[in-house]
This record gives C-alpha cells, structure tokens and sequence, in this order.
C-alpha cells in the first residue's frame, strides 16, 4: 500500500459533446509551445519552505 495522496478525478463543466468540439480546435503547435515553456519555467521546490532571512552567528 501506499501513502502517496492522488489528484481528484478532473471534473469539466460541460457536455461530452462540447468537450469534443473544442478538444477537435486546440491546435497542436500552440499546445506544445505551452507545454515547453511550463517545462522551462523554473519554479521552487515544494519539498522545502521559502527561505527566510537567515540570521549570522557572530564572526
């Protein structure tokens, strides 16, 4: 077993139909010039907490 939480089930606000239709006009370019700039777009890590101002001993 694992403890690993999942993501809800995606949920769309509409039709199958409607679904489809605008799943037919997405245009393949598009989507991957926006796909490469979310892989490139440097974001910090969830892991760890946002540094704070950190404190110096005394020298």
């Amino acid at each position: 077993m694992t403890d690993k939480k999942q993501e809800p089930p995606l949920y769309l606000d509409m039709g199958f139909a409607e679904a489809l239709e605008r799943f037919a006009q997405t245009d393949k370019k598009e989507a991957d010039e926006l796909a490469e700039r979310a892989k490139k777009k440097k974001r910090p890590p969830r892991d760890k907490p946002p540094a704070a101002g950190k404190k110096r001993g005394p020298t």
